[in-house]
């Protein structure tokens, strides 16, 4: 008997189950039968050659019966839009947990959902103005994703495939971009003081304006890069590869060129010394190894003076000089 009570009340439970969680997907198909139902129903009552039962009154039924059906088609289309974006929603929320997640595999997996989902691009892209601090995207593939004004402040992005994602006014303080492919990505104005972007691929890129305080490009790739008015102070470019790269108008002090590529670089008005109050004076770095942007090597007895034939600001300035000079620029 007790076997019996408790097998009653486990399939009641599945009864109960079934109409919290699966029922739904029976309630419009079923609703449309009935409906149909009706339709054949009374199409055949209005329809017999019954007394009493004219034309007319056929006449009234079918104009009833279409007017109900685009009644009911609306409803059910607006019901499964909205059920639709309550769904979107939900997983939406999910997935961005799963980005956050600190296991490299679940966030990745996650950028990989998104994408299948068609919300990594675009205007409605979900990573956009979003906070990743910390996020864990080692080696993920963010080809062309959104992550306009992004926090994230130290992320691991080595090895991510980055070509054309949009990292307007992103947050990169302190992120880990080494080996990074950032080919024509769009970083203006973003916010990358301190970040590792050693090895990185950054073809083509644009960082105008982008702040890189103290960040490595030690061997970064930065052929053709967009670096105008950047923020290129204590930057480490050793060994980096400025071909035809656009530093017009750059803060260039305390930066390291040892041994790098400035080939057809653009120097025009970029600031390579600065004065401070109390008189000290920092100069960007160059080596016997630096290639300048004649094809020459830099000759460390001449100086920066030397680099001054190729527009570049070569005198100490103040900070208030720098800045008057910007504001003209602007």
């Amino acid at each position: 008997m007790t076997m019996q009570t408790s097998q009653l009340t486990q399939r009641e439970q599945e009864i109960v189950d079934f109409w919290r969680h699966d029922s739904k997907q029976f309630v419009i198909p079923g609703g449309v039968l009935f409906l149909i139902a009706g339709i054949i129903i009374g199409a055949f009552i209005f329809g017999a050659e019954v007394p009493f039962i004219s034309n007319n009154n056929m006449l009234g039924y079918s104009t009833n019966i279409f007017t109900e059906l685009l009644s009911v088609g609306v409803t059910i289309l607006v019901l499964n839009r909205l059920s639709e974006q309550r769904e979107n929603t939900r997983l939406k929320s999910l997935l961005l947990a799963r980005v956050k997640n600190p296991s490299r595999d679940i966030a990745v997996d996650a950028i990989e959902e998104i994408r299948v989902y068609g919300w990594l691009h675009g205007r409605t892209g979900l990573l956009q103005a979003e906070n990743l601090f910390q996020a864990n995207l080692q080696n993920a593939n963010l080809w062309g994703a959104n992550l306009n004004l992004s926090k994230l402040t130290q992320a691991n992005l080595s090895n991510a495939r980055l070509q054309h994602a949009n990292l307007l006014q992103a947050n990169l303080v302190s992120a880990d971009l080494s080996h990074a492919i950032l080919r024509q990505a769009n970083l203006q104005s973003a916010y990358i003081r301190q970040a590792n972007l050693q090895e990185a691929d950054l073809l083509a890129a644009n960082l105008e304006r982008a702040n890189l305080l103290a960040t490595n490009l030690s061997g970064a790739n930065l052929r053709e890069a967009n670096l105008k008015s950047a923020h290129l102070v204590s930057v480490d470019l050793s060994q980096a590869n400025l071909w035809q790269a656009d530093l017009a108008g750059a803060d260039l002090w305390g930066a390291n060129f040892s041994q790098a590529n400035l080939w057809e670089a653009n120097l025009k008005d970029a600031i390579l010394a600065i004065k401070s109050s109390d008189g000290t004076i920092r100069q960007a770095q160059f080596d016997e190894h630096t290639t300048l942007p004649d094809g020459l090597f830099y000759q460390p007895e001449r100086g920066i003076e030397q680099l001054a034939r190729f527009g570049a600001v070569v005198e100490a300035l103040s900070r208030e000089e720098i800045e008057g000079r910007r504001n003209q620029r602007d």
